[in-house]
């Protein structure tokens, strides 16, 4: 086989497996809850969802599947973060 042939091949094998796969869409609904660092807790019936970022946001749920914005742990920065972190900016 000609080095031109040899050449060719490679090529093509080349650019045949290094095509790039993706992994699959998730299978939960669109509006499933997106929480970095979450925790949950159980209370009387409802679900509790807490996630880091600006106030440590709480959804709740009766179900696991609809879940309800229920506001934030803090509504501003605690003073105690604010003088212990420096730059701190309110991302708890």
């Amino acid at each position: 086989m000609a080095l031109k042939q040899k050449l060719t091949i490679l090529i093509t094998l080349l650019a045949v497996f290094s095509v790039h796969t993706y992994a699959q869409a998730p299978r939960w609904p669109s509006d499933y809850p997106q929480a970095h660092d979450p925790v949950a807790a159980y209370c009387d019936g409802t679900w509790y969802l807490f996630a880091t970022g600006f106030g440590v946001d709480i959804l709740s749920s009766q179900d696991l599947v609809t879940w309800d914005y229920a506001g934030r742990v803090f509504d501003k920065a605690p003073q105690w973060a604010v003088e212990t972190v420096p730059g701190y900016k309110g991302h708890t």
